[in-house]
């Protein structure tokens, strides 16, 4: 029980620096989405991961930009039941802005922790259970960008990261 709390403690102040800190940096879109899948393969290599990044995308983001798609995988693996399949999508939409999608096959998040995200407020009644949403949301909201949490054909969930272009 302890070490359960210990370790929300350590993730909320994780948000709350995410929250402090207005950092924004370059980041290749394409090598930041490789690079968290090679650290999601070696935490679980039984993971089926892949990763569809043709383009060449730079955003300015959050510094926590990489913690952000590296939670989302988290997310998607350990939620999940074992053989869930993970595709990430690194695209460029019609404006230029840089696009992450990280969808998978499992069970989807439950409606009330979109909700919780995706209100304006979080409340005693609305509220996810756990952090690792909040820690995507802060991330994309302080880099500028928008976060969608939508329903997957035919299941699962697709995080959609969508980021302004640098420069």
């Amino acid at each position: 029980h302890l070490r359960r709390l210990l370790r929300t403690s350590d993730r909320t102040r994780e948000i709350v620096s995410i929250r402090e800190r207005e950092q924004e940096e370059p980041f290749d879109l394409a090598a930041v989405a490789a690079e968290q899948v090679a650290q999601i393969r070696e935490t679980y290599p039984s993971a089926q991961v892949t990763v569809n990044a043709d383009v060449d995308v730079t955003v300015r983001a959050h510094a926590a930009l990489p913690r952000a798609i590296r939670e989302a995988l988290t997310n998607a693996i350990e939620h999940n039941a074992e053989g869930v399949e993970v595709t990430v999508t690194v695209d460029e939409t019609a404006d230029g802005s840089g696009l992450v999608e990280i969808a998978d096959t499992g069970e989807g998040i439950p409606k009330f922790d979109v909700e919780a995200i995706e209100g304006t407020e979080e409340t005693p009644l609305r509220h996810t259970q756990g952090l690792g949403l909040w820690i995507i949301y802060w991330a994309v909201e302080m880099s500028g960008g928008t976060l969608e949490l939508l329903e997957s054909t035919p299941r699962g969930t697709v995080v959609r990261i969508t980021l302004p272009r640098a420069g």
